[in-house]
């Protein structure tokens, strides 16, 4: 089962109100990728040390060379800076599931690219609502794009003090086990893959929890 949810005009009432929970790590899901993606200093560890020397790099007190700058740009926005050293420290924390993460990004970019279209870039308060969706959903047993306890992702996004979106799209999808069927599901619903598709979005978030196998991607400009 699949939903989407899309808003591309914002006449929503802010539902649940209070606050949104702190991040809570996930449960245990391995290596990050293959590659190790924000492995920076090549030692099999994506840690405190790497997000250091990001910024260490980003403020040219340090030069590149013994640095693997392709596993630095952790959301593939072809800079290494801040944002990278700050998705180090969550995925190091196991704040985000960085292997779903980069691999979602990976595969909605290439199909992205054979469209036309501008690749998106990881965005971490995106990433943080998403998980906190795919927990919500999870813990409290419903599957649906309005959380009965934190409203829509636009609430959410309201709350954290996101307020200058023109446009947000959401897919949800249960019971995949791997990226590449979610991809496959999401494809294959033209809703879903018009959400993926929209030409005027430019940041991604992406959350997943594996008790349930629940999957949520939004969406911003």
């Amino acid at each position: 089962m699949v939903l989407a949810f899309v808003m591309l005009s914002f006449t929503a009432v802010l539902g649940a109100g209070g606050s949104l929970p702190e991040e809570k790590p996930l449960v245990p899901w391995g290596l990050i990728r293959p590659d190790l993606v924000g492995d920076v200093n090549g030692d099999g560890e994506v840690d405190a040390l790497d997000a250091s020397l990001v910024l260490q790099y980003d403020a040219k007190l340090i030069d590149g060379e013994s640095l693997l700058l392709e596993n630095a740009d952790v959301n593939s926005d072809k800079e290494v800076d801040a944002l990278d050293a700050s998705l180090i420290l969550q995925l190091d924390a196991k704040l985000i599931p960085g292997f779903f993460v980069n691999s979602i990004l990976q595969l909605v970019n290439e199909l992205r690219a054979e469209n036309g279209l501008d690749a998106v870039v990881l965005d971490d308060t995106l990433c943080r609502v998403a998980q906190i969706k795919a927990d919500d959903m999870t813990d409290n047993g419903y599957f649906d794009n309005i959380s009965p306890t934190h409203g829509s992702s636009l609430d959410m996004l309201r709350r954290l003090g996101v307020n200058t979106l023109t446009s947000l799209s959401e897919n949800i999808a249960k019971g995949q086990k791997t990226v590449p069927d979610v991809i496959k599901t999401w494809s294959g619903k033209p809703s879903q893959l018009s959400n993926m598709l929209m030409d005027d979005v430019t940041k991604m978030g992406v959350g997943y929890n594996p008790k349930e196998n629940i999957w949520v991607q939004i969406f911003t400009d």
